[in-house]
């Protein structure tokens, strides 16, 4: 809240700053405190004059100079400005030094004060006038300045942070068209024997669009809902097939309320059940997740095959490995491992980003 206040009102907050400070060291060094009275009537005589001044001033240069397209007519607006800031705040300066007279000799201690008396048309007064606003203007580009990088740099970042989630709203695992159009045609088919049964696939299918749609703009999900489209991505799968995937679980307790990016396992799945054109009786399908360091969320994917990856599996792991790059930025870990007749996905994630439900950009 107060940050925001600083950046919204960031040029009053330096006037009034700077120009307090020149008042109060001016008053000082000019030896004129005459009580906390004149003291304070003396500091809104200078400071009010810089201030109506400056602020002027400030209008004049955001309408009629660009710092984008400066040029040499740019340069003699600002000179002519500073010629019009610099007499402005000699005749403010000068009646608010009556003002302050007038205090002191009527209303105060019954005496003009010194800086009642100090003249503003000599030469050194002018002289440190041109100074004061030239100095002030200076001041103001190089804020100016400043305030265009780091708006251009927040603006760089929010693009940036915009094309990473696009990119990301790109390779999340929505349900593969090919496996839509399986899935229909198995479902249309099973209509003929098992009706019932049909219509539950129907509205199992139905549920798993549903979930790739809403997560489109959600970046992690809890695991359990997402053991769920596994499972029901199985089901689908074994209705045409000859044989059957079974999957079996060991999944620690503690990782159920633990998120992870919404289509991963039902990916690494996807892989399993693709890695050979003709499907084996009875093929086992291992799920394992459990926590690792005590900062690491570990998901392996155990199944039968001899590591031989179809167009499909490759694409799809290609696409976990951007997407986990992109989602936590180097930090996630995917790899797989061969051995024998049997082929180990495993993906590493940082807890510390899995605990808490992030909308858009984790």
């Amino acid at each position: 809240m107060i940050k925001k206040f600083f950046i919204k009102y960031l040029f009053w907050v330096i006037q009034l700053v700077s120009w307090g400070l020149f008042s109060a060291f001016s008053i000082k060094m000019a030896g004129i405190l005459d009580g906390y009275k004149g003291f304070f009537v003396l500091f809104l005589a200078i400071l009010l004059p810089g201030i109506i001044t400056t602020s002027i001033l400030r209008w004049f240069l955001k309408r009629y100079v660009s710092i984008k397209k400066f040029s040499f007519k740019g340069a003699l607006k600002i000179g002519a400005g500073i010629i019009i800031a610099v007499f402005l705040y000699v005749k403010t300066n000068y009646l608010f030094g009556e003002i302050a007279g007038f205090f002191f000799r009527n209303i105060a201690i019954n005496r003009e004060s010194e800086f009642a008396k100090m003249g503003a048309n000599t030469v050194a007064m002018y002289a440190s006038y041109i100074m004061i606003v030239v100095g002030w203007t200076v001041l103001y580009f190089v804020v100016k300045i400043l305030r265009q990088y780091y708006d251009s740099k927040i603006d760089r970042l929010k693009l940036k942070d915009k094309i990473r989630q696009a990119q990301l709203n790109t390779l999340k695992g929505h349900v593969n068209p090919q496996f839509l159009f399986a899935s229909l045609n198995d479902i249309k088919e099973l209509m003929l024997e098992d009706v019932s049964k049909s219509r539950a696939m129907l509205t199992k299918l139905s549920e798993m669009l549903r979930y790739s749609l809403t997560m489109n703009n959600v970046n992690l999900v809890r695991l359990e809902e997402e053991l769920e489209i596994v499972e029901s991505y199985l089901e689908l799968v074994n209705i045409g097939n000859t044989g059957t995937y079974k999957i079996s679980l060991e999944i620690e307790d503690v990782t159920l309320k633990l998120e992870v990016p919404p289509m991963l396992l039902t990916n690494l799945v996807e892989i399993a059940t693709r890695q050979n054109s003709t499907f084996q009786i009875n093929r086992d399908i291992k799920l394992i997740v459990r926590t690792q360091n005590s900062n690491e969320l570990q998901l392996q994917v155990m199944y039968s095959g001899n590591g031989t990856e179809t167009k499909e599996s490759n694409s799809l792991k290609k696409t976990i490995t951007q997407r986990l790059k992109l989602l936590y930025k180097g930090k996630a870990i995917f790899s797989s491992v061969h051995e024998l007749n049997y082929t180990t996905l495993i993906v590493l994630l940082p807890i510390s980003n899995s605990k808490t439900r992030q909308d858009g950009v984790a």
